[in-house]
């Protein structure tokens, strides 16, 4: 169990890896990741284009097992973070990684 942390947010992290069928040299804009995660969080049907590779999520200030990256049933695990390790067991399906991590997807800062 975690430990009191005092009335702050328990902090996320959230990794999605998507695939983008586009021509080569490409720059996507990150509006464009932005409208894709919006699409995720809100159950919306994502372009043809678009392959959700794997969504990664870990609670970084937990220690042990506890801070170990969760992902869905079908995660492709080579686009899997390194910085921690990995649960040994997906957690849930990917429409149920939609709906439990949809605040975090609307609220996500992209990086690169």
């Amino acid at each position: 169990m975690a430990k009191h942390n005092h009335g702050r947010p328990d902090p996320l992290q959230v990794q999605v890896a998507v695939k983008i069928k586009a021509p080569p040299n490409t720059k996507i804009h990150p509006k464009v990741l932005q409208q894709i995660l919006d699409r995720m969080a809100n159950g919306e049907s994502l372009p043809e284009s678009v392959t959700v590779r794997g969504i990664f999520w870990r609670n970084p200030n937990r220690r042990g097992e506890l801070s170990y990256w969760r992902y869905h049933e079908g995660a492709d695990l080579s686009a899997a973070p390194t910085s921690a390790p990995l649960e040994s067991g997906p957690r849930e399906s990917l429409q149920r990684a939609y709906e439990s991590l949809g605040n975090a997807l609307r609220s996500a800062t992209i990086t690169f």
